[in-house]
């Protein structure tokens, strides 16, 4: 066996959700079932990692921006591993790259048994990850595509909550929209107009009027958040596990909460 190897593995999963999923040292004992055992914080950077060897310290050398997910390895009994790690998109999702050079006190038979285990362990971060909801701003822009009044509205909340959306803020200065999925999974989109003033006094009876009004076919989606700014609204909430849509002024609090309807 040669002295350098690379893994590659294709995860159906989002390449951010991925790379966010393993930057997370504290989550290695998840999928890394042969090497870390039990995970805790170190000094510098590092974590503590709990294995058959007894305790290594881990460093990550990331960059989100790039897909590199680059850490340094230190192994009591084995050495020091410098270790490239890559995740970009592929075609169904994500694709993992990683390479690893044996030590050179590392015996050869000790490195063929540990490249053996990592295929187990790749294995275990493919199922943990395909098992996980999650979801892009392409998906939900496509679902919303279909929007054209509030009358589409409760169909769009069921189209997003099959995604993976658990709940959504829409900020209505400039419109964008984070939206939050099931351990801790986050994604944002960009601002959909340009900035609108919010007013400082909040006029709830007539918000109450423009979101029936909205909500019976009368107005667009940029004409309700022009109208909520216009009454105060400095965003809304969207709640799947509650069905409702909560709005608030400046000053974050609630001007008035709303049932969704299940269509």
């Amino acid at each position: 066996m040669t002295g350098t190897i690379t893994k590659t593995i294709n995860i159906k999963a989002n390449p951010g959700l991925v790379w966010d999923y393993v930057n997370n040292l504290s989550l290695w004992a998840e999928w890394a079932v042969h090497n870390v055992k039990k995970v805790s914080g170190g000094e510098d950077g590092f974590y503590l990692m709990e294995g058959p060897r007894g305790i290594s310290k881990v460093k990550m050398r990331s960059d989100k921006s790039l897909g590199i997910l680059d850490h340094d390895f230190i192994d009591p009994g084995e050495g020091h591993w410098r270790v490239p790690c890559r995740v970009v998109a592929g075609n169904e999702g994500a694709h993992f790259m990683i390479t690893f050079t044996k030590p050179v006190q590392m015996p050869e038979e000790a490195f063929e048994v540990g490249m053996k285990q990592f295929d187990d362990e790749l294995a275990q971060l493919k199922s943990i990850l395909e098992a996980l909801p999650y979801f892009t701003v392409e998906q939900i822009k496509a679902a919303h595509s279909t929007v054209k009044s509030g009358a589409d509205f409760p169909k769009y909340i069921q189209d997003i909550k099959a995604l993976g959306v658990t709940f959504y803020e829409t900020f209505l200065h400039d419109g964008h929209t984070d939206y939050y999925g099931k351990n801790d999974y986050k994604v944002s989109s960009t601002p959909n107009y340009s900035l609108l003033h919010i007013a400082d006094e909040v006029n709830e009876e007539q918000l109450r009027k423009d979101i029936k009004n909205h909500q019976n076919g009368g107005s667009d989606y940029f004409e309700i958040c022009r109208e909520c700014a216009n009454n105060g609204v400095n965003k809304w909430a969207v709640c799947m596990r509650k069905m409702t849509c909560t709005y608030y002024d400046k000053s974050g609090h609630v001007i008035m909460v709303e049932a969704i309807p299940i269509p």
